[in-house]
């Protein structure tokens, strides 16, 4: 019996002080909190058990509200994503217009509406997506728009440069709508230009030892009409509207010429199209470098109307081959 009770006195005082270790202030003998209590998971030891419970309750909370605010952040993320894609696939089948001024125009604070146009028309080009696949329409109001416009990598249904102001016939008059240069580069879909006149001609830039006014390079389809070239650069290596490699190109609609070097020319795979073009005094009518070019044109309009160069193609009607 002495031998039991000395076997419980011994478990009696281990347990008493392992529960000295883990109750605090308690001499031993009293249910106060543990120490092993107010210590976290991340090992960060509190005063108490309750500091320890509101530091994880307000933890909850904050990380709760957080996660709110972002699902909040990114529903609205969502819907201007849909909002984009519905606007540039067309779900809607609604045009898109943008607006240019050189009078009213700002390229900082406007965004390209009617009321509060670009000032420049590359500016506007630069709002267009690399893929598109509604209309766009650039209009472009009076002015003298000394630019080298560029697109390059864009995919489109149709692409719309139209002047504000226009005229039936422009070899009648100058055309309200001035611009140097334009140019389209690996890029795919239809292209329309109408009302515009290219000046500033012998400061276009330069490509392959030559100064070219309109380019469609690699790709695409660009149509021409109502446009107009009328400075005298008869003595420079000069085409006023170029297609090469796997681009097309079509020009009619009183389109007028004057006084020009190449009017047209289709390089390497290229095709052009020429119809109701008029003008004088000009070189070179149409160059099929080779490329193809389906056209009729008179001696009265160039002096050389149509010319052939390596393994180029001149079609002036129909053939049944």
């Amino acid at each position: 019996m002495n031998r039991k009770a000395r076997d419980q006195d011994q478990k009696l005082e281990t347990t008493n002080s392992r529960i000295d270790n883990l109750v605090l202030h308690s001499g031993g003998d009293s249910p106060n909190e543990v120490v092993d209590a107010r210590v976290n998971n991340e090992g960060t030891i509190f005063d108490s058990l309750e500091a320890r419970l509101l530091y994880s309750e307000n933890k909850h909370a904050s990380d709760v509200e957080r996660l709110e605010i972002q699902d909040q952040s990114q529903a609205s993320q969502l819907n201007q994503l849909n909002a984009t894609i519905k606007e540039l696939y067309n779900f809607s089948n609604a045009g898109i217009s943008i607006y240019v001024s050189a009078d009213r125009g700002n390229d900082q604070t406007g965004n390209g509406t009617q009321d509060n146009p670009y000032k420049t028309i590359q500016t506007a080009v630069n709002q267009i997506p690399l893929i598109s696949r509604t209309g766009i329409s650039i209009w472009i109001e009076e002015g003298v728009y000394l630019e080298d416009v560029v697109l390059t990598n864009l995919s489109v249904s149709a692409l719309y440069f139209r002047a504000v102001q226009t005229i039936a016939d422009p070899s009648a008059s100058d055309l309200a709508v001035k611009l140097r240069s334009f140019k389209i580069a690996y890029s795919t879909g239809y292209y329309f230009m109408s009302g515009i006149q290219f000046v500033d001609q012998a400061n276009a830039p330069v490509v392959s030892d030559q100064r070219r006014c309109v380019q469609v390079e690699q790709g695409g389809y660009l149509a021409i009409a109502g446009c107009k070239f009328a400075e005298n650069v008869k003595s420079m290596d000069h085409t006023s509207v170029y297609a090469g490699g796997s681009s097309k190109l079509h020009i009619y609609g009183k389109s007028t010429f004057v006084n020009q070097n190449v009017c047209m020319s289709a390089t390497l795979l290229a095709e052009l199209r020429a119809g109701d073009i008029q003008g004088s005094s000009n070189l070179v009518g149409a160059l099929a470098d080779s490329g193809t070019v389906r056209a009729s044109i008179s001696s009265s309009f160039a002096t050389t109307p149509t010319k052939t160069a390596s393994y180029g193609l001149i079609l002036t009607k129909g053939t049944v081959m």
